[in-house]
């Protein structure tokens, strides 16, 4: 393997690991906090 591979190489798998996958480890807001002994309730189409 040449030089110039090998430095895209490694300059690909830094990117490459700096991504989350599909928004996780970002801010969740909107959402409740689980609390132990509370019920889920879906909506009745589901």
């Amino acid at each position: 393997m040449n030089a110039r591979a090998l430095i895209f190489l490694l300059l690909g798998v830094g990117n490459a690991f700096a991504q989350g996958f599909a928004g996780l480890g970002t801010d969740a807001e909107g959402f409740a906090v689980p609390e132990p002994g509370k019920r889920f309730e879906f909506p009745q189409d589901h």
